[in-house]
């Protein structure tokens, strides 16, 4: 992103490539966010900038930080940058759940009741 950019281009390029990635339409977001579509594409062109309250739900729904919409990290200054970042996100959520499973898995093979018909005695 050019240094000149604003505030409102940064935070509209990063919404359009959240909203890209997950394939919603603007009319599902602002139903998803409690906001009506002309407004939600207002911050996708960057004609306006999202309240906080707004910055926070839209955050909530994406599963990132409001730092990460405003382009605040610093890694986060480029369309190839976000996308680098959603993918290592999501691979670190698969391992997470595949660690979990494995946790799990083992718990279970060392549970006294792993041969018993009946788990509940």
């Amino acid at each position: 992103m050019s240094q000149l950019e604003t505030r409102a281009q940064k935070i509209a390029k990063t919404l359009k490539k959240l909203r890209n990635q997950v394939g919603y339409t603007q009319q599902e977001i602002a139903d998803k966010i409690g906001s009506k579509q002309q407004t939600y594409a207002g911050y996708e062109s960057g004609r306006h900038e999202p309240s906080v309250e707004m910055l926070i739900r839209i955050a909530d729904l994406f599963d990132v930080s409001m730092d990460f919409i405003v382009a605040r990290e610093s890694d986060m200054n480029d369309a190839d940058n976000i996308d680098r970042y959603l993918e290592d996100r999501e691979k670190l959520k698969i391992k997470t759940m595949d660690n979990i499973l494995e946790l799990i898995e083992q718990r279970v093979r060392q549970s006294p009741f792993k041969d018993s018909d009946d788990l509940t005695q």
